[in-house]
């Protein structure tokens, strides 16, 4: 029986793995209040993405109920409506490498 007690007591008076416990306490701690932070902001970003959806989808219903739409085959003659997006002047530009054609017909 006194073999048995005295490593029981030495047990008892070993202090060495009470840091260990206490930091494991204290990160699990930080842990569950950094999940808890992120849970709050994954709702606010459901929120702000489910009401930018919403507007998006009021608009394109809005766009086609007026005719318009990204496939619309109107004609260039025509003037642009007020909700029509202007013409890129990028497109039609020669490219910034490209000398341009006046430029080079008057070098030769």
């Amino acid at each position: 029986m006194r073999k048995m007690i005295k490593p029981l007591r030495r047990l008892l008076r070993d202090q060495q793995g009470l840091s260990a416990i206490e930091y494991g306490l204290l990160a699990s701690l930080i842990v569950l209040a950094a999940l808890q932070a992120l849970d709050g902001l994954g709702s606010e970003t459901r929120k702000n993405m489910d009401v930018t959806g919403d507007k998006l989808a009021q608009q394109a219903a809005a766009q086609a109920a007026k005719g318009g739409g990204q496939n619309d085959q109107s004609n260039p003659d025509e003037p642009a409506a007020a909700g029509d997006a202007p013409a890129d002047p990028a497109v039609d530009a020669p490219a910034p490498d490209e000398p341009p054609v006046a430029a080079a017909a008057t070098m030769s």
